[in-house]
């Protein structure tokens, strides 16, 4: 099982990557969307109406793009104060618990998302010549990233806590 769960681990460390590093690229094509959004408006008077949609359309991507990599680092909200003063077997399996219900939600948002990016397809944007369904298909895209981290997690999970304890040297002097 471990061969598997690092190919998976590979696999995930290559996606969640590449979606943080394309994040990154939207990130600064935003940024001079936005500029190139002042500068029509304010110097030259004449905004730009497709400035506005676009770069909305790339902060959903962007957004969506860095979920796996988040979720895959660690680096998502969390509140473990109450965690850490529980025993090390509590946490491990309410840790599977939690990832359970992580891929129950993330399997339920995965087939919305389908639902609403299919219900985009005959709906051309206000102001670009393209379907709506273009800026949501990262949605279930992301979905189903989120839903192999998840997986990758779960088996980490099950892995650590059936992988034999070395035993406990419980010697009193």
């Amino acid at each position: 099982m471990n061969k598997q769960i690092q190919s998976l681990g590979a696999f995930n460390n290559h996606v969640s990557k590449t979606g943080r590093n394309l994040a990154g690229i939207f990130l600064i094509a935003m940024t001079i969307i936005i500029l190139i959004q002042i500068i029509s408006r304010y110097i030259f008077n004449n905004p730009f109406g497709w400035t506005e949609e676009l770069s909305k359309a790339l902060m959903v991507w962007t957004a969506f793009l860095v979920a796996p990599w988040s979720y895959r680092a660690g680096a998502l909200v969390s509140i473990d104060f109450f965690a850490e003063a529980m025993p090390a077997r509590f946490r491990q399996i309410s840790g599977i618990i939690i990832t359970l219900l992580c891929l129950w939600i993330i399997g339920i948002l995965f087939m919305e998302s389908l639902g609403f990016v299919l219900g985009g397809i005959g709906t051309k944007a206000a102001s670009l010549p393209v379907p709506v369904s273009l800026f949501y298909a990262i949605t279930p895209v992301s979905f189903a990233s989120l839903f192999l981290v998840g997986i990758e997690h779960l088996a980490r999970g099950i892995d650590e806590i059936t992988r034999p304890q070395p035993p406990q040297n419980n010697k009193t002097d």
